[in-house]
């Protein structure tokens, strides 16, 4: 199976705070955007495309990505959709596409190994932490024409919903690697667990 990876890394961090870019905070020493790229690594894609508002700022921490892709996002005021499209246009043709979220700081190489094992062209693999769907989600090659054609910041929902019969829910032991850090208050807490 060739499985892409696709890292979303052009969130405008609107909830974080304006002065608040949440690819450059930092859990047990890493930056985010470190933090997935060293995971993207251990666990080994066929090719890694990463689309981000701000290349001149990754464009050195992505070194030891290679051979990735970085791509431009020019308009990611239109959501998480421009992401996935953009990502899909610049990646090479794959069996399965992963997607990537950079606000997942204690998502484990364990889980997404886990994940690609359930990985084909006509499947969707979907995670559940405590029974509650998450990301990375992996998008078999038979649905990119569809990916390409959503819009607005509801990332491939709406792909599960219309492809329902087709979704692989994937249990995972490790609850806490499904948790988004979109506030303050839950990077806050974030912080406070480093040391436990």
């Amino acid at each position: 199976m060739r499985i892409g990876a696709i890292i979303m890394a052009s969130g405008r961090s609107v909830r974080l705070g304006k002065e608040v870019n949440k690819l450059f905070l930092t859990y047990k020493g890493k930056s985010f955007i470190q933090i997935c790229t060293d995971n993207v690594l251990q666990a080994g894609f066929h090719e890694v495309v990463v689309v981000t508002a701000y290349p001149d700022a990754l464009r050195p921490i992505l070194t030891m990505l290679k051979p990735f892709r970085l791509v431009t996002n020019n308009h990611p005021e239109l959501g998480i959709s421009e992401s996935i499209r953009l990502g899909l246009l610049h990646a090479l043709p794959c069996d399965a596409y992963m997607f990537f979220p950079v606000d997942q700081p204690q998502l484990q190489v364990e889980t997404i190994n886990q994940l690609k094992t359930f990985a084909q062209p006509d499947r969707i693999v979907v995670p559940l932490y405590h029974k509650k769907q998450g990301s990375p989600v992996i998008f078999g090659s038979d649905f990119k024409a569809a990916l390409l054609l959503i819009s607005g910041d509801v990332g491939g929902r709406q792909i599960l919903r219309q492809y329902a019969e087709y979704v692989t829910y994937v249990e995972v032991e490790d609850a806490s690697g499904g948790l988004d850090i979109d506030t303050m208050e839950a990077y806050i807490t974030l912080k406070k667990s480093e040391g436990l």
